[in-house]
């Protein structure tokens, strides 16, 4: 698709790029069972090893919330899921007066997930039990320690223990969270990978009518492996940390991207402790401002900001090595999106007004970016702008 996207775009110099790389994509989510055969081994030993037991339920603890929570590869190293051969694909368009002084990346993910077992049966219903399922070990491990501490504390941690069994028919599913069939994933994230191979067409005309700086170079990227943890993001930012810090670097990354209405900026993600540039952030706000005031769609408007309450996106390894990030989704965060991470998640879902308005407001906020943007050149009043971002958070 980049392919076709660099010979439509009439870029001299454009080039494309495979940035390939191994890792484990099984375990992001692999590690579910092995927590899950962690837990079982902690309710077996609870009463007669209750060391051991306490030693499991903090395997079990840490494979959770080390893992599939704030998405650190902890079981890659162990090899105990097979390697896999992956890659991220880029392409460039060089800055049209040879050496750039500043860099625009524009990134969509483009694998897509293993169907969640839970979300096809439960829907939104399943949030909740996710959430208990992440906070179970740390009550085990918090009962275990206080029933060895405290006798009287033997009673309460008995029935923490005997509640914990009673709920493991509703857990043990958790084995067959996913079984390896893929999903088409058309809203999350195939619509925000076509944004991105029309973004190389349109930027080609803007560079036609002289809106784009001749000192910037723009690179659009669809990575692989976001669904496995980021590991796509993590390692093209490892290949590419020392380029990415030689010149002013911005990187907006686009996600889900299916209604129009939804179209918003995420300053921050918890899960990762991720909380993106400010500056770069209002840039995008000022180019949905400037879209609105030329539209007459509903869909126009000011452009909302909200927290990624959980799970994670590609921008926070850019965010964690220091680069300028933002993110740009069409999905809401208040409700379960419809079909996420089944296989109904197909391509009738995706309103083609959330693609051409996430289109518009990236193209403008690009240009801009090209020029600088208003970013500020001194590291001290960086410092203090995020620290302002972060305080109005």
């Amino acid at each position: 698709a980049l392919d076709g996207a660099a010979g439509g775009a009439a870029w001299p110099g454009a080039s494309v790029a495979a940035h390939r790389f191994q890792c484990q994509p099984e375990a992001f989510l692999g590690v579910i069972r092995l927590a899950i055969a962690f837990r079982l081994l902690a309710l077996v030993a609870w009463r007669r090893a209750p060391l051991l037991a306490l030693v499991s339920a903090a395997a079990w603890a840490t494979l959770v919330v080390g893992e599939t929570v704030t998405y650190h590869e902890l079981v890659e190293p162990l090899g105990v899921f097979d390697d896999a051969a992956c890659a991220s694909h880029s392409l460039t368009l060089p800055a049209a007066r040879g050496t750039a002084s500043r860099r625009v990346v524009v990134s969509a993910h483009l694998d897509s997930a293993h169907e969640f077992r839970p979300f096809a049966l439960l829907g939104t219903a399943s949030i909740p039990v996710l959430i208990y399922g992440a906070v179970e070990p740390l009550v085990a491990m918090v009962a275990l320690a206080l029933g060895a501490a405290f006798r009287g504390c033997k009673g309460l941690s008995g029935r923490i223990r005997w509640t914990m069994a009673a709920v493991t028919v509703f857990t043990l599913p958790f084995f067959l969270f996913f079984l390896g069939d893929y999903v088409v994933g058309a809203s999350d994230n195939l619509s925000s990978v076509a944004v991105l191979g029309q973004l190389a067409r349109t930027l080609s005309a803007e560079r036609a009518s002289g809106a784009l700086s001749a000192d910037a170079e723009m690179v659009l990227l669809a990575t692989s492996g976001e669904e496995a943890g980021l590991r796509g993001a993590k390692r093209y930012v490892e290949e590419h940390a020392a380029s990415l810090l030689a010149i002013d670097t911005s990187v907006i990354v686009l996600e889900q991207c299916y209604e129009a209405s939804t179209l918003k900026l995420t300053p921050g993600e918890v899960f990762t402790n991720a909380w993106h540039s400010p500056w770069l952030g209002a840039v995008l706000t000022e180019a949905a401002a400037e879209a609105a005031a030329e539209k007459t769609s509903p869909d126009y408007g000011p452009l909302p900001a909200a927290v990624l309450p959980f799970g994670a996106t590609d921008a926070t390894p850019f965010t964690h090595a220091g680069v300028a990030a933002a993110v740009l989704s069409c999905a809401p965060y208040d409700r379960m999106p419809p079909n996420y991470h089944t296989k109904l998640d197909t391509a009738d879902l995706v309103e083609e007004e959330a693609l051409l308005r996430m289109l518009d407001v990236t193209t403008r906020a690009v240009v801009k970016l090209s020029h600088g943007g208003g970013r500020r050149e001194s590291s001290e009043a960086s410092v203090d702008e995020t620290s302002e971002g972060r305080a109005e958070l």
